[in-house]
């Protein structure tokens, strides 16, 4: 008898809901985000840690602003039909949670009841 867990996790090979294509998206995300704000850095690595940097030295009001003017460019483009709504709310779950990974949760909450 086949496991229940199994099954499911054969049926979704392939789909857009199989995690590795998922994580792939969230990380190409995380990335704009990251070239949005013009970190330095060649590989996403780099610009994480960056980030962490500039986080840690100029304060987590700095992250706020930065993801709070990312998102209000990723809503305007929501609204000329570019991106669908979606798609905002999926850059803003990849940045969350980054920034849940890095310790610095406070901002993005904030970041997220205000949009």
């Amino acid at each position: 008898m086949r496991n229940l867990f199994d099954t499911k996790v054969r049926r979704g090979r392939g789909s857009i809901g199989e995690p590795r294509k998922l994580q792939t998206l969230g990380v190409i995300r995380l990335e704009k985000f990251f070239d949005s704000l013009g970190l330095d850095g060649n590989t996403i690595e780099e610009k994480s840690k960056r980030f962490v940097y500039l986080t840690k030295e100029k304060g987590n009001g700095w992250a706020f602003n930065a993801i709070l003017k990312f998102m209000q460019f990723q809503l305007d483009r929501a609204n000329r039909k570019e991106i669908t709504g979606s798609t905002v709310r999926n850059y803003l779950k990849s940045i969350k949670l980054f920034c849940e990974m890095a310790d610095f949760t406070i901002a993005c909450k904030k970041g997220t009841s205000r949009l």
